[in-house]
C-alpha cells in the first residue's frame, strides 16, 4: 500500500445517530433563543405600559392645583384613572390654642389598563394654607415687564423702576 492513500479504517464520517443528536441540540437552541426574544418583547411592552401609566398618574396628581375632598375619574387613551383627595388630620401642624394655618391633603391616583389585570397607584401629599378657598382656583398673577409684585399686594401700576447699574470697587 502506498503511504499517500489513506487506509479504510482512518476514513470516518458522522454516523446517523451523531447527526440526529447535533440537529436536536441545534433545534433546541434555536427554539430557546426565539422564546427568549419573544419574552424580551413582552417585557418591553409591559415596561412601556407601566411608564405610560406612571405619566398619566403623575399628570392627574399635578392637575389638582387647589385640592378639595373629592373623587373623580376618567380615561386617557386606553388607561382608566381614578383620583381621590382627602384632608388629613395633622394636629402637629396646628399650634396649641390657635386656628390651623395649614391643611394637608392626601392625593391618590389609581391607573388601570388591560382590564383589571394591570394597576398602578401613585400617592402624594400636598399642603395648602388653611385660609385658601377650596372652591375657587387661584387667580394667575400676570406681571408686565418692568412691573413689580409685593407679597400680599397687587402688582404695582406705577412707573418701572430705573435699572440699577453694578458698582465697581471704590
Amino acid at each position: 500500500m502506498s503511504p499517500l492513500l489513506p487506509s479504510a479504517s482512518s476514513e470516518r464520517g458522522f454516523t446517523l445517530l451523531e447527526v440526529l443528536i447535533a440537529l436536536a441540540i441545534l433545534g433546541t437552541a434555536v427554539v430557546l433563543s426565539i422564546q427568549g426574544v419573544g419574552q424580551g418583547l413582552r417585557l418591553l411592552k409591559a415596561a412601556g405600559d407601566q411608564q405610560q401609566a406612571t405619566i398619566v398618574a403623575d399628570q392627574k396628581a399635578r392637575e389638582l392645583l387647589v385640592p378639595v375632598e373629592a373623587t373623580d375619574s376618567g380615561t386617557a387613551g386606553r388607561f382608566s384613572w381614578q383620583r381621590t383627595s382627602r384632608v388629613l388630620e395633622t394636629p402637629e401642624l396646628t399650634p396649641p390654642d390657635a386656628a390651623p394655618e395649614w391643611r394637608m391633603f392626601s392625593i391618590s391616583v389609581v391607573v388601570t389598563w388591560d382590564e383589571p389585570q394591570r394597576r398602578l397607584e401613585v400617592s402624594t401629599l400636598r399642603t395648602v394654607p388653611a385660609t385658601s378657598d377650596p372652591t375657587q382656583a387661584p387667580e394667575p398673577v400676570i406681571v408686565a415687564p418692568g412691573k413689580s409684585i409685593t407679597p400680599g399686594k397687587s402688582p404695582s401700576m406705577g412707573k418701572p423702576a430705573a435699572p440699577q447699574t453694578p458698582r465697581g470697587p471704590s
